[in-house]
């Protein structure tokens, strides 16, 4: 009887810790990560890829893919609340601040026109822009599809809490090549860009009130690179970089 009673126990401990265990696997072990990450940066997820939209874009210049969407998405809400009307000349960007105002090239023609980013998108490799129809339409590559062009922002919220540049650099140009939440990976950018820069110009890795780590280019106001900086960007192989002061 009392072997009985021991098994009896036993195989009720058995019980117990095995339905533990499966309770505890099937918590979501990165749950404080994610809560502290949105704390202090805010993201959103598509299609399991997360996306940390640009507080300021003052400056911002991209050189890309364009496409364009329409008819299926006409009359949907955008990303910013308002409704889409392919006929209106709006674009959808993945990490510009809503609404930005920029200049869009098309490189193939050089015809240009401004447009309002007010949605997300587009969520497919390679491209940095999509514009509503008549904005595509009006760049002359709406049977195309896609093509290159550049995006110049005109206008842009700004976060005005944001005077570290100025704190650190008055007087100075400031341009932003990158942000990263590591350190190491930021110095690591630092150092190929650097690399890409020939060394001739001053990299410093600032660290903001937002927790992540900066990658700035500092220049004085009378460098000659700054009389065209796309060009300048270009032929340094830098394809993403926005003006922060």
């Amino acid at each position: 009887m009392v072997i009985k009673i021991f098994w009896f126990y036993l195989l009720l401990a058995v019980l117990i810790g095995g339905c533990s265990s499966f309770q505890l696997a099937k918590r979501p072990h990165n749950l404080s990560e994610k809560s502290s990450e949105s704390e202090y940066r805010a993201f959103y997820e598509v299609f399991g890829q997360r996306y940390y939209p640009l507080t300021s874009a003052i400056g911002f210049t991209q050189k890309g893919l364009a496409s364009w969407y329409g008819p299926k998405f006409h009359g949907n809400k955008t990303s910013n609340g308002e409704t889409f009307d392919m006929y209106k000349m709006t674009a959808a960007h993945k990490t510009l601040p809503l609404p930005s105002k920029v200049r869009v090239t098309n490189l193939e023609n050089d015809k240009q026109i401004v447009v309002w980013v007010n949605d997300r998108g587009p969520f497919v490799k390679g491209r940095i822009i999509d514009l509503s129809f008549a904005a595509a339409k009006a760049l002359e590559f709406d049977k195309k599809g896609t093509e290159m062009v550049t995006v110049e922002v005109l206008t842009s919220p700004v976060d005005k809490n944001d005077n570290t540049a100025l704190r650190l650099y008055p007087g100075k140009i400031v341009y932003q090549l990158g942000a990263f939440r590591i350190k190491k990976n930021a110095a690591t950018f630092r150092e190929l860009s650097l690399l890409k820069l020939n060394g001739e110009f001053k990299l410093d890795i600032v660290e903001n009130n937002d927790g992540l780590f900066r990658v700035w280019l500092v220049l004085s106001k009378n460098e000659k690179l700054l009389n065209d900086p796309y060009k300048f960007f270009e032929a340094s192989e830098i394809s993403e970089y926005k003006r922060v002061y």
